[in-house]
C-alpha cells in the first residue's frame, strides 16, 4: 500500500512541498488548537542521549474522526544539540474523556510523530519551536523544552 493510498490526496501536497522546501513538513496537529500571536505554547519532554525518542504525535480530527486536512509546519527554531524530525505515522489520539472527540482514542488514526534525538553524548537542556498552520487557516507556535539525559 504506498503512502499516498494510505494517507489519501492530499498527502500528494506533503510530498510536493517537501521536495520544493526542505524546511517545510506536512503534518497533522489537534484543529482545536487556537491561533497564537503571543510566545509559543511550552511543552516540556524528556529524552534519552543519542536515541531517536518521540515527544508528540499530531492529528487533525473532525468530531466523526475523519481528518479535515494535513496543517503545515515548519521548524522556526532547530535545536541546538540534537534535530527535530518529522515522520507519517498512524497513533492512537489522546482527547479528554469531555472532548467530543474522546471516542477517536479507539481508533489508529493518520497523523505526524515529531521525534528528537539529540547529538552523541550530549546531556542537558536542549529546544526547539515549530510553527503550524492548520487546515482552517489558524495558526499555533510550540516550544519544545526538552531535558536530555545520559544512557544508564
Amino acid at each position: 500500500m504506498t503512502i499516498l493510498k494510505r494517507f489519501g490526496r492530499s498527502s500528494r501536497a506533503l510530498f510536493l512541498s517537501a521536495a520544493m522546501a526542505p524546511v517545510m513538513v506536512a503534518c497533522v496537529v489537534p484543529s482545536a488548537t487556537s491561533p497564537s500571536s503571543s510566545a509559543p505554547a511550552e511543552r516540556l519532554r524528556s529524552a534519552i542521549s543519542d536515541t531517536h525518542q518521540k515527544l508528540d504525535f499530531y492529528n487533525s480530527l473532525n468530531p466523526d474522526c475523519t481528518s479535515p486536512g494535513i496543517p503545515v509546519v515548519t521548524v522556526t527554531k532547530q535545536a541546538a544539540h540534537g534535530q527535530l524530525s518529522f515522520d507519517l505515522s498512524s497513533d492512537y489520539p489522546n482527547f479528554a474523556r469531555d472532548n467530543q472527540r474522546y471516542e477517536c482514542n479507539k481508533k489508529s488514526v493518520p497523523g505526524v510523530t515529531l521525534y528528537y534525538q539529540s547529538a552523541a553524548g550530549y546531556s542537558g537542556d536542549d529546544a526547539g519551536v515549530v510553527h503550524i498552520i492548520f487546515p482552517g487557516g489558524t495558526f499555533s507556535d510550540v516550544s519544545y523544552r526538552i531535558d536530555v539525559k545520559a544512557r544508564q
